[in-house]
């Protein structure tokens, strides 16, 4: 498994890395990493219904489509994200627990009972920390999510439009997730980029695990990925290959 640290905080960059190394890569992964504010959507959701572009532009965040479905999150700097790439593990596809079973087990040694509850959520105390999603290429399977550690979660109501037909159905109190932040259930001084160093330690522990730095070459076709798809207009608010 190559465990990779991605430094870059460029949502359309780590999007873009995501797809990347799905495709042209034999291996398993680990990544860790990182965005500056987004708001990263599903990829069926329709972006013009879901996001208020302007107020999106006015408070400099980035709207990006991603590879996989489901809902519309907010990342920022106090959020860590995790994608696993599994080859070969189509077997275990939509298999939500299977893929969370290593995040469970890596915030128990942190001290943090953690379970899967529901789709596509790990909860602690009945409170969401974790969203993920996955998505498969061939017979390899893309596994992320979010953890949040000390995130503006406020931001994210600011910039997505409201959906009042969905308001109309249901109470908006059961419809609207718990979520927290694991700040506080984390030892003094444990911030997002501590636990990105704790994660890619965790992981290298793995047999066969190394440690792996995204090359010159893999940086140059990363960046014609993002330059031609995932900053593209046409991608985060069309959806078009």
């Amino acid at each position: 498994m190559l465990i990779i640290k991605n430094t870059n905080t460029d949502a359309y960059f780590n999007l873009a890395a995501e797809e990347y190394l799905l495709k042209s890569k034999r291996e398993d992964i680990f990544m860790a990493w990182r965005n500056a504010n987004a708001v990263i959507i599903g990829r069926n959701q329709d972006a013009e219904r879901e996001v208020d572009a302007e107020t999106a532009a006015a408070l400099n965040v980035r709207v990006v489509r991603r590879l996989t479905g489901g809902g519309a999150v907010y990342h920022d700097l106090g959020n860590v994200n995790y994608t696993f790439i599994r080859r070969g593990a189509d077997g275990h596809f939509n298999d939500y627990p299977y893929f969370a079973a290593p995040m469970i087990a890596f915030l128990k040694k942190q001290g943090i009972t953690a379970e899967f509850s529901g789709r596509n959520d790990i909860l602690v105390s009945g409170s969401k920390i974790s969203g993920t999603a996955q998505v498969k290429n061939g017979a390899d399977v893309l596994f992320h999510g979010t953890l949040l550690i000390d995130t503006d979660m406020t931001v994210l109501g600011k910039v997505l439009k409201p959906d009042y037909e969905k308001l109309e159905r249901h109470a908006i109190q059961s419809v609207r997730s718990r979520v927290t932040n694991l700040k506080e259930l984390l030892p003094v001084g444990v911030d997002a980029l501590t636990v990105m160093d704790l994660l890619c330690g965790e992981f290298l522990s793995v047999s066969g695990a190394v440690k792996y730095d995204l090359t010159q070459q893999d940086l140059a076709a990363i960046d014609r990925l993002r330059e031609d798809k995932y900053s593209a207009h046409e991608w985060n608010y069309g959806g078009q290959e």
